[in-house]
């Protein structure tokens, strides 16, 4: 999603990560407005100042960052003379990473997607995923990622009838096994006579 007027980016300070708990918290938002002034703001919604769970990769990249000795109020990233990025920045330097990689050109808010997209694809529960991007329903979610639910739904039929291919398999090789005195006697209608 493009923001002409003003562009966000977290404002993360190394008070609000806890990396021996694997979370951090959004306390702020810092919006470039007409791509020149900077102004803190609260996160759009109450949800999106909650937690959010780090994965054991972004706990690794964080404490290598960590390592290098950093005040509290100190943000996380942050330019060499401490001052905070300009979003147009971070914007521009993800352009160039994603180009150097060979990818489409896309922005940072992209990211989301994928990782909603990458989750509902693994199995992750619908409910799951939606309290992790902080949606306001678990109904928005779903009418956003619908495509990937029925892909879920289909996932859950084959299982299903995977099941009972192999429940079906295991009676066939146990009826095998009896002895022909136990084997049930097929009566096969035909026409309306027993054959």
């Amino acid at each position: 999603m493009h923001r002409p007027a003003s562009q966000r980016s977290p404002r993360l300070r190394w008070r609000d990560v806890h990396l021996r708990e694997g979370l951090l918290f959004v306390r702020w938002t810092l919006s470039a407005i007409d791509n020149n002034t900077l102004s803190l703001t609260a996160p759009k919604t109450p949800a999106s100042r909650q937690w959010v769970a780090l994965s054991p990769r972004a706990r690794r990249i964080l404490t290598r960052l960590h390592q290098h000795g950093t005040d509290p109020d100190a943000y996380v990233f942050q330019r060499p003379d401490g001052r905070p990025m300009q979003p147009e920045y971070v914007l521009n330097h993800f352009h160039q990473l994603t180009h150097a990689a060979g990818l489409p050109r896309c922005t940072v808010h992209d990211l989301r997607h994928l990782a909603v997209t990458t989750t509902v694809g693994e199995g992750v529960d619908i409910t799951v995923v939606s309290k992790t991007v902080r949606h306001s329903s678990v109904a928005t979610t779903a009418d956003l990622y619908a495509h990937l639910t029925r892909t879920a739904a289909r996932q859950a039929v084959d299982a299903i009838a995977c099941a009972l291919t192999r429940e079906e398999r295991r009676q066939n090789r146990a009826a095998e096994r009896r002895p022909a005195a136990q084997q049930p006697v097929d009566r096969r209608v035909r026409y309306g006579k027993v054959v």
